[in-house]
Protein backbone atom coordinates (compact mmCIF):
# COMPACT_ATOMS: atom_id res chain seq x y z
CA UNK A 1 0.00 0.00 0.00
CA UNK A 2 2.72 2.26 0.69
CA UNK A 3 3.94 1.99 -2.52
CA UNK A 4 1.03 3.19 -4.72
CA UNK A 5 0.96 5.97 -2.07
CA UNK A 6 4.41 6.67 -3.21
CA UNK A 7 3.40 6.35 -6.80
CA UNK A 8 0.36 8.09 -6.65
CA UNK A 9 2.06 11.11 -5.02
CA UNK A 10 4.85 10.92 -7.41
CA UNK A 11 2.12 11.38 -10.38
CA UNK A 12 0.65 13.83 -8.90
CA UNK A 13 3.83 16.05 -7.82
CA UNK A 14 4.70 15.19 -11.92
CA UNK A 15 1.32 16.39 -13.04
CA UNK A 16 0.84 19.52 -10.75
CA UNK A 17 4.40 20.53 -11.97
CA UNK A 18 3.62 20.37 -15.27
CA UNK A 19 0.46 21.95 -15.06
CA UNK A 20 2.17 24.64 -13.29
CA UNK A 21 4.84 24.93 -16.04
CA UNK A 22 2.33 25.05 -19.25
CA UNK A 23 0.32 27.72 -16.92
CA UNK A 24 3.73 29.87 -16.63
CA UNK A 25 4.19 29.29 -20.18
CA UNK A 26 0.65 30.18 -21.34
CA UNK A 27 1.14 33.28 -18.93
CA UNK A 28 3.91 34.33 -20.89
CA UNK A 29 2.56 33.80 -24.52
CA UNK A 30 -0.27 35.68 -22.99
CA UNK A 31 1.65 38.70 -21.53
CA UNK A 32 3.63 38.48 -24.86
CA UNK A 33 0.56 38.97 -27.28
CA UNK A 34 -0.89 41.90 -24.76
CA UNK A 35 1.97 43.77 -25.25
CA UNK A 36 2.26 43.42 -28.94
CA UNK A 37 -1.71 44.31 -28.87
CA UNK A 38 -0.97 47.93 -27.11
CA UNK A 39 2.25 48.38 -28.12
CA UNK A 40 -0.12 48.34 -32.08
CA UNK A 41 -3.02 50.33 -30.45
CA UNK A 42 -0.22 53.15 -29.35
CA UNK A 43 1.37 53.07 -32.86
CA UNK A 44 -1.90 53.58 -34.19
CA UNK A 45 -3.24 56.32 -31.40
CA UNK A 46 0.27 57.88 -32.68
CA UNK A 47 -0.19 58.02 -36.12
CA UNK A 48 -3.88 59.31 -35.48
CA UNK A 49 -2.56 62.28 -33.63
CA UNK A 50 0.13 63.11 -35.95
CA UNK A 51 -1.95 62.68 -38.84
CA UNK A 52 -4.75 65.12 -36.82
CA UNK A 53 -2.56 67.79 -36.36
CA UNK A 54 -0.81 67.63 -39.41
CA UNK A 55 -4.37 68.32 -40.96
CA UNK A 56 -5.00 71.11 -38.15
CA UNK A 57 -1.35 72.78 -39.10
CA UNK A 58 -2.55 72.46 -42.95
CA UNK A 59 -5.65 73.85 -42.52
CA UNK A 60 -4.42 76.87 -39.88
CA UNK A 61 -1.76 77.19 -42.87
CA UNK A 62 -3.94 77.40 -45.68
CA UNK A 63 -6.08 79.73 -43.35
CA UNK A 64 -3.54 82.34 -43.08
CA UNK A 65 -2.81 81.68 -47.08
CA UNK A 66 -6.04 83.01 -47.96
CA UNK A 67 -5.68 85.50 -45.60
CA UNK A 68 -2.99 86.75 -46.78
CA UNK A 69 -4.42 86.71 -50.76
CA UNK A 70 -7.58 88.84 -49.58
CA UNK A 71 -5.49 91.48 -48.22
CA UNK A 72 -3.47 91.68 -51.06
CA UNK A 73 -6.48 91.82 -53.55
CA UNK A 74 -8.23 94.29 -51.50
CA UNK A 75 -9.26 97.38 -52.65
CA UNK A 76 -8.86 98.91 -49.18
CA UNK A 77 -5.02 98.43 -48.48
CA UNK A 78 -5.16 100.63 -45.19
CA UNK A 79 -3.84 100.05 -41.56
CA UNK A 80 -7.36 99.50 -40.23
CA UNK A 81 -8.51 97.35 -43.44
CA UNK A 82 -5.96 95.13 -42.85
CA UNK A 83 -6.35 95.00 -39.09
CA UNK A 84 -9.95 93.91 -39.13
CA UNK A 85 -9.48 91.20 -41.43
CA UNK A 86 -6.32 90.08 -39.29
CA UNK A 87 -8.81 90.34 -36.05
CA UNK A 88 -11.62 88.73 -37.60
CA UNK A 89 -9.60 85.30 -38.44
CA UNK A 90 -8.43 85.87 -34.57
CA UNK A 91 -11.76 86.10 -32.90
CA UNK A 92 -12.58 83.07 -34.73
CA UNK A 93 -9.64 80.87 -34.55
CA UNK A 94 -8.20 82.16 -30.82
CA UNK A 95 -5.26 80.23 -31.02
CA UNK A 96 -3.46 82.37 -33.53
CA UNK A 97 -2.66 84.84 -30.17
CA UNK A 98 -1.00 86.89 -32.49
CA UNK A 99 -1.16 88.21 -36.49
CA UNK A 100 0.62 91.16 -38.56
CA UNK A 101 1.67 92.22 -41.69
CA UNK A 102 5.09 93.04 -42.93
CA UNK A 103 6.75 94.76 -45.25
CA UNK A 104 9.38 93.23 -47.25
CA UNK A 105 12.22 95.37 -44.46
CA UNK A 106 10.58 94.18 -41.71
CA UNK A 107 8.32 97.46 -41.20
CA UNK A 108 5.44 96.56 -38.96
CA UNK A 109 2.19 97.36 -41.47
CA UNK A 110 -0.50 96.23 -38.86
CA UNK A 111 -0.77 93.37 -36.03
CA UNK A 112 -3.77 92.42 -33.46
CA UNK A 113 -1.50 93.59 -30.50
CA UNK A 114 -2.23 97.53 -31.63
CA UNK A 115 1.46 97.85 -31.98
CA UNK A 116 3.38 100.20 -33.78
CA UNK A 117 3.13 100.95 -37.28
CA UNK A 118 6.67 101.14 -38.76
CA UNK A 119 8.23 99.26 -35.71
CA UNK A 120 11.03 96.84 -36.88
CA UNK A 121 10.33 93.54 -36.67
CA UNK A 122 13.31 92.29 -38.91
CA UNK A 123 14.97 91.32 -35.46
CA UNK A 124 12.32 88.77 -34.55
CA UNK A 125 12.92 85.53 -34.96
CA UNK A 126 9.82 84.62 -37.40
CA UNK A 127 10.97 87.22 -39.75
CA UNK A 128 13.36 86.02 -41.90
CA UNK A 129 11.54 82.25 -42.32
CA UNK A 130 8.54 84.02 -43.15
CA UNK A 131 10.46 85.87 -46.20
CA UNK A 132 11.27 82.66 -47.95
CA UNK A 133 7.66 81.02 -46.98
CA UNK A 134 4.84 81.05 -44.94
CA UNK A 135 5.84 80.70 -41.70
CA UNK A 136 3.82 79.57 -38.02
CA UNK A 137 5.22 79.19 -34.69
CA UNK A 138 4.80 79.26 -31.55
CA UNK A 139 5.45 81.84 -28.84
CA UNK A 140 8.00 79.80 -27.34
CA UNK A 141 10.16 81.39 -29.78
CA UNK A 142 12.42 84.13 -27.81
CA UNK A 143 11.73 87.95 -28.21
CA UNK A 144 14.04 90.77 -28.22
CA UNK A 145 13.49 92.34 -24.70
CA UNK A 146 12.29 95.84 -25.94
CA UNK A 147 9.36 94.00 -27.14
CA UNK A 148 8.10 92.10 -24.74
CA UNK A 149 6.88 95.11 -22.61
CA UNK A 150 4.69 95.69 -25.02
CA UNK A 151 2.78 92.14 -26.16
CA UNK A 152 -0.20 90.91 -24.15
CA UNK A 153 0.65 88.45 -22.04
CA UNK A 154 -0.99 84.97 -23.15
CA UNK A 155 -0.71 80.87 -23.03
CA UNK A 156 1.89 79.84 -26.03
CA UNK A 157 -0.14 79.56 -29.48
CA UNK A 158 0.33 79.15 -33.14
CA UNK A 159 1.41 82.93 -34.28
Amino acid sequence: MHVAAAIGWAVFGVVTLAALVAANLAAAEAEHRARADAEGLLVEFATQVRDALSMNLNTRRSLLLATAAQIAASNDGSSSAVRRSLGAVQTQFPEFSWLAVVDGTGHLITDTAGRLPGEDMSTMPWFQPGRKQPYVSDLHAPLPAETTARLPVRAPRAV
